[in-house]
């Protein structure tokens, strides 16, 4: 390794997330909800 770089100590689970998957999150986490399964998201869940 060249001693004039610089190193880098990020993190390895440090990704980017596709708009898509971003609009669903926030629209999850919008208002209340009841918890054990009996919410909206999983009452609407899709077979992927």
């Amino acid at each position: 390794m060249d001693t004039d770089e610089a190193e880098q100590f990020a993190s390895d689970n440090h990704a980017g997330m596709c708009p898509e998957a971003l609009d669903y999150l926030v629209k999850a986490n919008t208002g209340g909800a009841n918890a054990y399964g009996r919410d909206e998201w999983t009452r609407n869940r899709t077979r992927v």
